[in-house]
Order: C-alpha cells, then structure tokens, then sequence
C-alpha cells in the first residue's frame, strides 16, 4: 500500500517570482489539487460549511500561483519549434486543471451566497465513479481510534479519505497510519456500494433521499454532474493511450453537455415551484459542470492537432493520487463480466474497454463479457496500487499505443 503525504495548502505571499520547481512536481501538484478542489466544492453546496468554502479559495490561489510558474518554466524551456509543440500538452494539461479549480470555486461561491439544493446528499454526492460522502466519527464509533489501514483491513474493500476535519484544522490525503479520533469529521470517497458499507460500519444510516423539483431535473444535474466528470478521467485516458477515438468521444459528449446545460436553464427558468436563489444557485451549478466539460476538451487539444503528449504528462499520470493503468485481459479473466472482477471493491473503476479497434467507453459492468485481448483502461486510487501490480502489464501500454498509432 502507498502512503500518501498530507497536503499543506497556504495562503500566497504578494507577489510573484520565479520558483526552480521541477514542472513534473508542479503539474503533479496541479492535478492533486485539482481532484480535490472539485470534491471539497460539492461537499460546501451540500454540507453549509464556511470553513470547506474558504479551503476551496486557498486552493484555487494556489492553482493559480502554480499555473504561473509553469508557465515561466514553459518560457525558459521553450527554444525551437519542437520544444513548442511538446510543450502544448504540459501548457493546455494546466490550463485545463486551473479552469477545474475555477469552476469548483464557482460552485463554492454559490454555497457561500446561500444557494442550497432540496435533494439528499448522498444523491448531490453520487455518482459511478465518484461518491462522496461526510461522516462524523463520534466516541461511541468503531472507527474512532484506528488507523485508516485498520479500516481498510476490516472492510476488504478499498476508499479515499480525501480530508480529515480536526476542530479547526483540515488534514489533505491523510497517510494510511493516520489515526482516526474522536469527533473527527471524514471526508471520504469511493464506490457507492464501498461507502453504504462503511457508514453501516460506523452505525449510521444513510438519509433518505428526498425530491421536490419537477421530474427529470435533478436526473439532468446529476447526469451534467457525472459526464463532466467523466470526460476528464477520459482525457487522461486519451493521454495515457494516444487514443483519437477517446479524442473524438470526448468532443461528442461536449456537445451532449451544452446542450443538457440548455435543457436544465430551460427547465429551471419556467419552474413555478423554484425560488429565484434556487434557480440561479442551479444554473450556476450547470454552468460551473459545463466549465469542467470544457476543460476536459482543453487538456486533448494537442492530441487532436496531432501533437504528442509531453513523456513528462505519462509520469504525473502514473504518480499522482488518482492514478490510469492498462490491464491486457488474460485467460484466467476471459468470458466474465466486469462486475464479477469486483474490482470496485477494490477501488478500481474500468472506464474503457479497447476491443480490436472499437473502444467501448463507460462499459456496462454486468452485461460485458471479456474476451482475449480486450484492453481495459482503469482509474484506481494509490491505495489500489498492490492490486494494480497484480493485472497491471507495463507492455501493454506501449501495445495499445502501436495500435492506435496504424
């Protein structure tokens, strides 16, 4: 299992200089951040809480300071026309992750003006790839007093502590032997099946879903929600691959996206039982989804021009917190379905199958049967990394490439 470090965020100094800090280490940091921005800002709209909103303005600025100093790498790196085009992908890769934090800043200001939205949080936190929940660890809890690893080890199943809330401080990507006290509040993601289990675990029950908009709205949201989402994960996808057709369905679902977004407006302008703060907290939200669409588009831009991505953009893939492999189907997998690998469980999500020369994205996990030769392309979580050694084959990265390459 990786450890992984708590992430320290402060506040900027005034002014700006530049910092001898490797771009691997600040795209690194970049994509860290950006992944945790986007979750903490979901967690203030749903869970009211000042002090989430201004952790996810520190962030932002920090986003920001990080995306100036690559860009001076960038100048000084820069000296013929190759240097250019490799560096396009490093370029459009921070813009992209900056533009994820502004629209995650976006959904916090909307908390902070008081926007709410009249639906569960386990729905407003849900999705197939990314389910966030908050729970409070109260004396009487099996989970005060242990290490996360403990509750790893009890739960056979894998989830991400994103943040650790202890009385007025936050602790970022705790480490695994981080120990869990009384009246910590948790902040964690994960399956949503992993995390239904760890919330019977720790004596609660899940609050019941309640709705109250017109029908096929919040299904609107939720879906604008998860297909932005999604197209980021397919972007890296597309990096890691050099797959076009990854390329190509990423631009199709942008299309998809803006005109959801027209739908929700359209929707929540001629609703009769939405207050005006409602209405502009959700188109608000919408548009802050449609940003990070876009955004996805921005970080394949160079590899819909024909460039190659950065070697550099491969190793911030493979050694940031949430983390893309590819797993060449072997014998012993053939003719099953994904949903019976249970590797959800084991904090594993397929987001593509690469079968010949078709790629089939979001794969339905209980119809798919697996042949001999099918590509998987997975996001895990670092704590994954033990399971991912065991499927993981390094050859078939560089395979995959030659194919899309022909």
């Amino acid at each position: 299992m990786v450890d992984r470090e708590v992430e320290k965020v402060k506040l900027s100094k005034p002014g700006l200089s530049y910092k001898p800090i490797p771009v691997k280490e600040i795209l690194m940091k970049m994509k860290n951040l950006s992944e945790l921005i986007i979750d903490l800002s979901s967690c203030s709209l749903i869970f009211y809480d000042k002090r989430i909103i201004r952790e996810v303005y520190r962030l932002e600025e920090e986003m920001d300071d990080l995306e100036a100093q690559l860009i001076m790498h960038a100048a000084l790196a820069t000296r013929n026309p190759d240097d250019a085009e490799k560096m396009v992908s490093v370029y459009n890769l921070a813009i992209a992750m900056d533009h994820i934090s502004d629209a995650a800043s976006d959904i916090a200001r909307l908390a902070e003006t008081g926007a709410r939205l009249k639906a569960s949080k386990e729905f407003f936190a849900s999705s197939p790839t990314r389910f966030v929940y908050i729970l409070p660890v109260s004396s009487e809890s099996p989970l005060a007093n242990k290490e996360i690893n403990e509750i790893f080890n009890s739960m056979g199943c894998i989830f991400d502590v994103i943040a650790i809330r202890r009385k007025d401080s936050y602790i970022f990507e705790p480490s695994e032997d981080e120990r869990i006290l009384e009246n910590d509040i948790l902040y964690v993601k994960g399956s949503p099946e992993t995390i239904d289990k760890l919330i019977e675990l720790s004596g609660q029950k899940p609050e019941e879903e309640i709705t109250i908009y017109e029908e096929g709205l919040l299904d609107n949201l939720l879906q604008l929600k998860e297909i932005s989402q999604l197209m980021v994960d397919l972007a890296y996808s597309a990096l890691l691959t050099r797959s076009r057709e990854i390329v190509s369905e990423i631009l199709e679902m942008e299309n998809y996206v803006d005109e959801l977004v027209s739908e929700v407006k359209d929707m929540v302008i001629i609703s009769k039982d939405l207050s005006i703060k409602e209405k502009l907290g959700i188109i608000g939200l919408a548009d802050a989804y449609e940003e990070i669409a876009d955004a996805a588009v921005n970080i394949v831009y160079g590899l819909s021009k024909g460039l190659e991505p950065h070697p550099i953009i491969d190793a911030v893939i493979d050694e940031a917190l949430e983390r893309l492999a590819i797993i060449e189907v072997r014998d012993e997998m053939v003719g099953k379905t994904l949903s019976s690998l249970e590797l959800a469980k084991k904090g594993i999500i397929v987001l593509a199958v690469k079968r010949g020369k078709t790629w089939i994205i979001t794969p339905p996990y209980s119809k798919l049967k697996l042949s001999k030769g099918d590509m998987l392309v997975v996001k895990y979580y670092s704590e994954a990394e033990d399971e991912i050694a065991k499927l993981e084959s390094k050859e078939a990265v560089e395979k995959l490439r030659r194919e899309e390459a022909m």
